[in-house]
């Protein structure tokens, strides 16, 4: 499956705003407006992809949409957790999130993007590794990113840099992660992509591990 970049994203089978100031039930089938505003309003969202969500219009796409992009108004990020299978969490602060779908058979969701900002390549760096027992991402190759990645001096001509790391995930999720670095600034986009891969083998995970924002991120 072709992974989308240009929007923002994410999504759920049951989803839980962590305040409690909204819940979208399996059966409230919410419009992407309606999901919008609990979001803005609470600033939180929670996920429970633990197993494979159902319809779109249980995650707030509206019925005949391809996607629902759900996106920050002003003010700090959104703080998501994402529950994956097996136990795992993962958590990371993103300024919105899209939730893309396959038009047939069935109209299933089949992609969440989030999309989040750190301030700079050392706390791109922190974010990837404190994420890395969660998603299976690979230490090495981020720090290697990053030390390649700091040696390129700022330009005032448009530049755009961008690495994926694959992670491995249980279950029928797959995982990639974006870095992308503007040279115009310091500031490092970070594009979290969860897949549903059905046909996928399954994969033996470690112990169940939860992964937070790395401090000053």
């Amino acid at each position: 499956m072709t992974l989308g970049r240009t929007a923002l994203t994410a999504t759920a089978l049951v989803l839980t705003l962590l305040t409690g100031a909204c819940t979208v039930a399996r059966s409230d089938r919410p419009d992407t407006a309606s999901s919008q505003d609990g979001f803005q309003e609470s600033g939180a969202v929670r996920y429970d992809l633990s197993s494979p969500p159902a319809t779109a219009q249980e995650l707030g796409v509206r019925p005949g949409r391809t996607s629902g992009a759900f996106n920050r108004k002003g003010g700090p990020f959104w703080d998501y957790e994402l529950v994956l299978p097996e136990g795992r969490v993962f958590r990371t602060q993103g300024f919105g999130h899209v939730v893309t779908v396959d038009p047939a058979p069935y109209a299933l969701a089949d992609e969440v993007l989030i999309n989040s900002r750190a301030a700079d390549i050392d706390a791109a760096q922190a974010e990837l590794e404190a994420a890395a027992p969660v998603l299976g991402l690979d230490v090495v190759e981020v720090r290697q990113w990053a030390g390649r990645a700091a040696a390129v001096p700022l330009t005032t001509a448009f530049s755009t840099e961008s690495r994926v790391f694959l992670g491995t995930l249980p279950g029928y999720l797959a995982v990639d992660v974006e870095v992308r670095r503007d040279r115009l600034d310091e500031a490092v986009v970070i594009n979290w992509a969860f897949t549903w891969d059905t046909d996928r083998p399954a994969v033996t995970a470690p112990p169940s591990a939860t992964a937070s924002p790395a401090a000053g991120t």
